[in-house]
């Protein structure tokens, strides 16, 4: 894959082309990745490629719903997707091929080079389910995950609020592109689930963090060979070299501008998801959307967090 499709200025394209683009490359990953997912029977008229790029596309523009998404396609667009299948078949598909889209967003990160990047940031953001005032009438998602329903109730010190639902626990480059996440009940301290996430990454890295991480030093294993630079409390002494002072000066943004992407454009505080299943796979999409819109500037050689000007 070449950066050919790059010297076309997608901030100044219409969404005809970014659909032409994006399409372009998810057909060319999903080429790739779609013998590790086979499935059986014959093929659809309505592509898997063709579902993924609405999918992603679909989160870049920050539709209110999937229904308000598909009507909009339907009715703008039927001409790039003629074989465009019902509502309720996308939303069946979309689950389903929620692997698959996983499978792409590696894909994708390859293509970034991410694999040759050595400073990580580490952050969280909530993820509720329903309104915190409602929480008592929402059983699914403790059942579902089974997990206990007390763990659901959480707190977002950065906004100050009570929450119902989760956190995404999230890895990003120096450069704020999105290389693994968790997603755990939101009264998991972020100390407590920072293992998992680092565990499922790769070692010989260094992960720069606030001071929320303070003790997550002592939760992991040495042979997960992870250097931390975590910023100290007000009442302790830094310990922190020159260089990783200057680290968290420079960069210590950066994921809180991503996590605000998440937030704002793709809207991972609202996923609408009524299911476990539902829920993860709306956030993994949302995840593979901003990895699409960064490797789409990437391509352009435009600012990687730039996003919003692409559909904006």
């Amino acid at each position: 894959m070449t950066k050919e499709l790059g010297a076309i200025k997608l901030k100044e394209s219409a969404l005809a082309t970014i659909f032409l683009v994006c399409y372009y490359y998810v057909d060319e990953l999903y080429g790739q990745v779609a013998h590790l997912v086979a499935r059986p029977g014959t093929k659809p008229t309505f592509t898997d490629a063709e579902v993924i790029t609405l999918q992603l596309v679909g989160q870049m523009c920050d539709f209110d719903s999937e229904k308000a998404w598909h009507g909009y396609v339907r009715r703008n667009h039927l001409d790039l997707f003629p074989a465009l299948i019902s509502l309720s078949r996308y939303h069946r598909r979309s689950k389903d091929l929620m692997q698959v889209t996983k499978l792409i967003r590696y894909r994708l990160l390859d293509l970034l080079g991410t694999n040759q990047t050595n400073w990580h940031l580490m952050d969280s953001v909530p993820v509720p389910v329903c309104v915190y005032a409602r929480a008592g009438r929402n059983r699914r998602f403790s059942t579902d995950f089974q997990v206990e329903e007390d763990l659901l109730y959480g707190y977002c010190a950065s906004k100050k609020e009570k929450i119902y639902g989760f956190k995404l626990h999230l890895m990003v480059t120096h450069q704020g592109i999105p290389v693994e996440y968790v997603l755990a009940p939101a009264r998991h301290h972020d100390v407590s689930v920072a293992p998992e996430l680092v565990e499922s990454y790769r070692s010989n890295i260094r992960i720069g963090t606030d001071k929320g991480y303070v003790g997550l030093h002592k939760q992991l294993q040495p042979s997960q060979q992870v250097h931390l630079v975590i910023k100290p409390r007000d009442n302790q002494v830094s310990w922190l070299s020159k260089e990783e002072k200057a680290f968290l000066y420079k960069y210590r943004s950066v994921v809180e501008t991503t996590n605000s992407l998440l937030s704002e454009q793709f809207n991972i505080q609202r996923t609408r998801a009524i299911s476990a299943r539902g829920l993860m796979a709306r956030v993994a999409t949302k995840i593979t959307s901003l990895t699409l819109a960064i490797f789409l500037n990437f391509i352009s050689d435009e600012p990687l967090l730039h996003v919003k000007q692409l559909i904006f």
